[in-house]
């Protein structure tokens, strides 16, 4: 098994937190409960997002290639960690641009 897999999930957490917010708030829990049930697509549609959709596909393919054989499973439940994990970070964002245009 490799190595690399779990150093290609962090440099891909890196970068969700770059991204920028979505559109409106997004629950964490049901982005997770999508991505576990649908991966990528359900991410997708979810957050109305080529961008995220093509995330979570890259990932999953990315770490199938990575971890031959078993990299599937870990590159699908990716999308559900990447689902929760981009809600957060997009709704602080969207908390931060709230406060800003109060003030």
């Amino acid at each position: 098994m490799s190595h690399h897999g779990p150093h290609y999930v962090h440099e891909a957490a890196k970068a969700v937190e770059k991204l920028p917010a979505l559109a409106e708030k997004k629950d964490p829990s049901t982005a997770a409960i999508l991505g576990f049930l649908f991966g990528p697509l359900g991410i997708g549609i979810y957050f109305k997002s080529k961008a995220d959709f093509c995330w979570c596909l890259g990932l999953l393919i990315g770490l199938t290639i990575v971890i031959p054989g078993v990299g599937l499973l870990p590159g699908w439940l990716f999308s559900a960690a990447y689902g929760y994990h981009r809600a957060n970070k997009s709704n602080e964002k969207l908390m931060t641009k709230s406060e800003l245009v109060r003030d």
